[in-house]
């Protein structure tokens, strides 16, 4: 996540040749080039074991021991309305608790529709989002120590888009600013005004509504 306003999936950048670093024989692992005096966090990943993320550590720390649980797979299919399956959407696993859920871990779909991820035992919430589709209420998944495999899948609707502008009170286009499609409390899609102020966002049929959230000295008119 940058700044707390949008996030950046991993598999992307390590895409684009930024460093994705692995433990040596011995399992040691070295984050080189952590800002003096910063607070970093991470997340440790194997495809045997399920991934562990380390909200807050002080960079130059002392060397921190991470037992690894076994992991248990969590597949599924992602499908439109006309049960074909959708290649190349990114699917959001939740882990449940107090609002606003925490991502877990995220993936991607294969070229038939189908992902696969590794998760400890808990309670899940599983979204998926491609363009050109609305996102569904998330799915619910309750994942035991006992299993080998739990399935979820995630039905993607129709989507609807919806654009606009971000202003100040002297209609200035006001850039950086999240807005936000939300429905029955659910955060369905997510963007970033750009220099000129313009959104674009994806919704499903039915009754919803824009959030803006403002900028320190800002707050957000009726639209």
């Amino acid at each position: 996540f940058v700044n707390d306003a949008f996030h950046v999936s991993v598999e992307d950048l390590a895409r684009l040749d930024f460093p994705n670093p692995r433990s040596d024989g011995q399992g040691e692992l070295t984050i080189a080039m952590l800002p003096k005096g910063s607070h970093v966090s991470f997340t440790i990943m194997h495809r045997e074991y399920a991934e562990q993320r380390i909200p807050s550590y002080p960079a130059g720390g002392k060397p921190l021991t991470l037992p690894m649980l076994r992991g248990i797979g969590l597949t599924g299919r992602v499908t439109n309305e006309k049960k074909e399956g959708i290649a190349q959407a990114r699917v959001s696993i939740l882990k449940s608790g107090p609002p606003p859920l925490k991502e877990y871990k995220e993936t991607r779909t294969d070229a038939d529709g189908f992902y696969r991820a590794l998760v400890g035992p808990a309670d899940y919430f599983v979204v998926a989002r491609h363009p050109g589709y609305a996102s569904v209420t998330p799915t619910r998944v309750t994942v035991t120590s006992d299993q080998d495999e739990a399935a979820c899948d995630v039905l993607l609707t129709t989507g609807y888009r919806i654009t606009g502008r971000v202003t100040g009170k002297d209609d200035k286009s006001v850039g950086g600013v999240t807005v936000q499609y939300v429905a029955e409390e659910t955060i369905y899609d997510e963007s970033i005004t750009n220099v000129y102020g313009a959104f674009d966002l994806t919704a499903g049929a039915g009754s919803g509504k824009i959030h803006v959230e403002a900028p320190e000295g800002y707050i957000a008119g009726k639209g």
